[in-house]
């Protein structure tokens, strides 16, 4: 007798949304993926501001700078910070902090980030 309405979608509206998920995806992603490497970032730098307070100190007791980062065992609360990884690591970069015994600048593989003067 009466015929029963069919529901749903058709295909042509599951493809609409579909490409404008797509789309709106496309602004998304990148921008968190960057928010991600920002945030990274300044982790990496507040750990290079954290070794230059230590090192401040291990000067003003010892009078001289140390002449290598491990001579700050015991001078910093816990574990000795390290640079977050990249996501997605360059092959032959390295990751950690670098100390020049001469300038007394802290460095990252990407290039010298603060500088701590020598007396």
């Amino acid at each position: 007798m009466f015929k029963k309405k069919e529901t749903g979608f058709t295909l042509f509206e599951v493809l609409a949304v579909v490409a404008i998920i797509g789309i709106l995806a496309s602004f998304i992603v990148p921008k968190v993926a960057e928010n991600v490497a920002e945030a990274r970032d300044n982790a990496c730098l507040a750990n290079i501001k954290y070794l230059e307070g230590v090192i401040e100190r291990y000067r003003l007791a010892k009078g001289t700078l140390p002449q290598t980062l491990t001579e700050l065992n015991g001078w910093y609360q816990g574990e000795y910070p390290v640079c977050p990884k990249p996501a997605a690591p360059l092959v032959g970069k390295k990751t950690g902090y670098f100390f020049n015994k001469v300038t007394g600048k802290v460095t990252t593989s990407g290039g010298s980030l603060i500088e701590i003067e020598n007396p």
